[in-house]
């Protein structure tokens, strides 16, 4: 039941004026009795997920490897009357669906997800070295360099779990992590294909990693705000310099 605005007084439904102080009364809208929904229309405000994005892609993917796949059997068998190079692209395409969800963080954890793409890549390239009729570069390089990468990429993982918060501290880091990555890596190149160890081009680059890493240790440290502010003032000063 409508109130006067004017005086309060209760009023019956359809009164223009209000009978005890002839104030006009506004025209209100009554409920016809119908029950409506609090949200008639269903509105999704947030967007799909990114890993549900990651899921679909994927779903896409392996659909698109799997068909490629096939017809790359299928072209080669016809043009080729057997299976020649269709097994050298198969393989890799088939490996990568696996490589995307460990990238797009779809895999049971990164631990598990980093050996196995590590294996994966061993298997692939195994497989090649088998398809070419001759089992060397998957045990010779490919292997040492796997172990390499892995066990590199595990203690980075580690060290970088231990720094609170991405900073100078964990840019050290990465550069020393690249420094001795090089090292390995060469190490067994040369080992592999020259069967002599002569460093060359790693030592170069690790002897520039290092010092740039020491810096940036020097000045994430706390302990060093005199050393960092005494930096700060030789880069103004020199920046003046220039400058004139």
């Amino acid at each position: 039941m409508p109130y006067c605005p004017n005086c309060g007084v209760k009023v019956d439904k359809g009164v223009e004026k209000c009978p005890l102080c002839n104030f006009d009364i506004p025209a209100i809208d009554q409920d016809d009795g119908k029950k409506f929904k609090k949200y008639p229309d269903k509105i999704d405000r947030y967007p799909k997920s990114y890993r549900r994005k990651r899921k679909i892609f994927m779903s896409y993917y392996n659909f698109m490897a799997l068909v490629l796949s096939i017809i790359f059997l299928i072209e080669d068998f016809v043009f080729t009357g057997g299976i020649t190079w269709s097994k050298y692209v198969i393989v890799p395409v088939l490996y990568t669906t696996y490589f995307l969800r460990f990238i797009f963080g779809l895999t049971k954890g990164y631990h598990r997800g980093l050996l196995t793409v590590h294996l994966g890549t061993f298997v692939m390239v195994f497989l090649l070295d088998i398809f070419n009729g001759e089992i060397d570069f998957s045990l010779t390089l490919a292997l040492p360099l796997l172990v390499v990468s892995y066990f590199g990429i595990e203690v980075f993982s580690f060290i970088s779990k231990k720094t609170k918060k991405f900073g100078l501290d964990s840019v050290a880091y990465i550069l020393i992590f690249f420094a001795f990555l090089l090292i390995a890596l060469e190490f067994v190149v040369e080992l592999n294909v020259y069967s002599i160890i002569d460093l060359d081009w790693s030592l170069i680059a690790a002897f520039q990693l290092i010092p740039i890493a020491f810096f940036m240790f020097l000045l994430h440290n706390g302990s060093t705000e005199n050393f960092k502010r005494n930096f700060k003032h030789f880069i103004e000063r020199l920046m003046r310099k220039f400058h004139t």
